[in-house]
């Protein structure tokens, strides 16, 4: 548990990147939204703050989400323990935020699979970023990997959008 302050302390520095994932994939109050591998809780929290109406924070680590809890989270954050590559995330959101957390999945597909909105948005790091920030370079997923995955995933993909020096995003649709 003690690399959670240090993982909030990161979300919370890049909470500039949070904002552009909230507004890429049309992000406004009354909003239903997943965050999917929500570690700490911080971005979870920001799109609460930013009007979510409802946040379903997941992540398949118990003790993130104990973090969470005793951080404290608004009100309409709904924390819950879900593996998304074992099994689908059958609640009802119309925006599901899948970032930085796919890298550490070896089945992207299954898992973009198993996620279940009407927009999704991943963000990710890119192995053609500086390597300053975010996993080691071999270990991310280029932007178009990352959109054939979607594809095959059963997702609508639409064009990568760099966001800085060491990340990107795509929002999609389902249906190929």
């Amino acid at each position: 548990m003690d690399h959670w302050p240090r993982m909030w302390a990161r979300q919370e520095a890049r909470a500039d990147i949070a904002r552009r994932w909230w507004a890429l994939a049309g992000g406004r109050p009354g909003l239903a939204v997943a965050d999917v591998g929500c570690g700490p809780g911080f971005t979870a929290s920001l799109y609460a703050r930013w009007g979510a109406s409802r946040v379903l924070a997941v992540d398949a680590n118990a003790s993130a989400l104990a973090f969470a809890r005793a951080r404290g989270v608004p009100t309409q954050v709904e924390l819950r323990q879900h593996d998304i590559t074992a099994r689908p995330l059958a609640d009802d959101v119309d925006v599901a935020f899948v970032t930085n957390v796919l890298h550490h999945i070896r089945d992207v597909e299954g898992a973009l699979r198993n996620v279940r909105a009407r927009t999704l948005l991943v963000g990710e790091f890119d192995p053609e970023g500086e390597g300053d920030l975010g996993p080691p370079l071999d270990e991310r997923i280029a932007p178009d990997e990352m959109r054939r995955a979607m594809r095959a995933a059963g997702w609508g993909p639409s064009g990568v959008r760099r966001l800085d020096a060491e990340s990107y995003a795509v929002v999609a649709r389902p249906g190929v």
